[in-house]
């Protein structure tokens, strides 16, 4: 929209020289009043030109961030439509405390456990049933009390490590653990009640440290992907001691692959986010979730989209099926940032941790040069480009993901282990 916006500056620019002499040859010189008129008249209707220019190249550039090419316009939308386009996303809704209305359109849904596979695993915690799976070395564990927790980004799930699950434990002699965040999988969809909300960044981070702790395990690496990388990075923030803090579990080493959202500590996408602060952004989203479109977004994520089988999509289709998806979907959508604050106190009590930030090197979402500028904020990381691969590396190449994922863990359970802090 440059050119456009460019076009018009330059001809209002060019059309005040020519008002002026168009009113000194054609008016008068001894009547002043006329051409000031006029002058004053074509100058107003200029600027008023700008403005209306300026404000078509903001809608334009507001409607492409949204994805809403090829909609249609707003005006062949609606009236929520204009107002959903104008409005910010507010900081302290009403709507952030409790569930949104219904808005699925098939109330009966299945239920988790008509779902699970066979190495599916459920356990209580607080008001949810959470669903996780481990992967345990064939072998004897080479370092006992250690763990990997991978954590799915948002719309995703258990199944989405299914590639990377038992390649990482054969390659690290380790136990992998994989959970289905609050809101997603087959984890428990309970509704939000006045001062508890399952669904934000720092609950789905406690859970990780409770579920680790649940099983057994004294020391952890966290693995996020996208926004789950905000999750990984406030629970491995938990586990680090500092002053009077000892932890039950304590980190020993951090990966974010393809981390997205670490200014404010927000989950989900800016499009998905906007959308759900208006019902009839909510409804866009949940039919667009539901169908084709859902299936072009995800496909976009891929440096070869070709490889996204219909078996895959699937996989990422299932979870719609659940009771209660799409109240649950919105309300992690529209949960509470970690905060910009937070996140720095965060990110300085990380600066002595093993840390690993990997993207693909055709990842649109998160670019190789938004990776190295996290990486320059972490003293403490190392940045890995994982070639011909987009942002869902662990779907499209897991092996590359791996060549640079499993060197990390082993390099920080070794460090651990030789540091005498293994089992303790």
């Amino acid at each position: 929209m440059r050119p456009y916006w460019y076009t018009a500056v330059a001809f209002a620019a060019a059309s005040v020289p020519l008002l002026i002499a168009k009113s000194i040859f054609i008016f008068p010189t001894e009547q002043l009043w006329p051409p000031t008129i006029v002058l004053a008249a074509s100058v107003l209707f200029t600027l008023a030109h700008l403005g209306t220019a300026r404000n078509i190249v903001r809608w334009a550039r507001r409607r492409a961030q949204m994805g809403l090419l090829g909609f249609g316009y707003p005006w062949e939308e609606g009236e929520e439509a204009w107002i959903l386009m104008r409005q910010k996303a507010p900081q302290h809704d009403p709507e952030r405390q409790q569930l949104f209305e219904p808005i699925d359109e098939e109330p009966s849904g299945a239920t988790p456990r008509s779902c699970a596979d066979e190495d599916s695993c459920f356990i209580v915690m607080g008001p949810i049933t959470l669903h996780y799976k481990v992967a345990h070395p064939q072998e004897q564990e080479r370092y006992p009390g250690a763990c990997i927790v991978l954590i799915h980004p948002f719309a995703g799930g258990v199944f989405s490590w299914r590639n990377i699950m038992q390649p990482l434990v054969n390659q690290c002699h380790c136990p992998v653990v994989a959970f289905d965040r609050p809101g997603f999988g087959l984890t428990s969809r309970p509704p939000v009640i006045e001062g508890q909300n399952v669904y934000t960044v720092q609950y789905a981070a406690e859970i990780a440290v409770q579920l680790c702790y649940a099983l057994g395990f004294t020391k952890a690496i966290l693995v996020g992907h996208a926004d789950a990388a905000v999750v990984a990075l406030v629970a491995s923030a938990e586990l680090i001691p500092h002053g009077p803090h000892k932890p039950e579990v304590q980190a020993i080493g951090l990966a974010f692959v393809s981390p997205i959202s670490m200014d404010e500590g927000e989950v989900g996408s800016p499009f998905s986010r906007l959308l759900s602060n208006s019902r009839l952004g909510r409804r866009m989203l949940v039919r667009m979730m539901r169908t084709e479109v859902g299936e072009v977004s995800n496909r976009g994520a891929w440096a070869d989209p070709s490889l996204a089988t219909p078996e895959i999509m699937e996989l990422y289709k299932s979870p719609l099926r659940m009771q209660g998806w799409d109240n649950a979907m919105m309300a992690v959508t529209t949960a509470p940032k970690v905060g910009r604050v937070k996140m720095r106190d965060y990110l300085k009590l990380l600066e002595s941790l093993p840390i690993l930030i990997a993207t693909g090197a055709q990842d649109r979402i998160s670019t190789p040069h938004n990776a190295a500028k996290l990486s320059e904020a972490l003293p403490s990381s190392r940045c890995a480009v994982l070639e011909a691969v987009g942002h869902l590396s662990h779907e499209e190449k897991p092996h590359i993901l791996l060549g640079c994922l499993a060197p990390f863990c082993l390099e920080a359970l070794e460090a651990s282990f030789q540091a005498g802090t293994i089992g303790l």
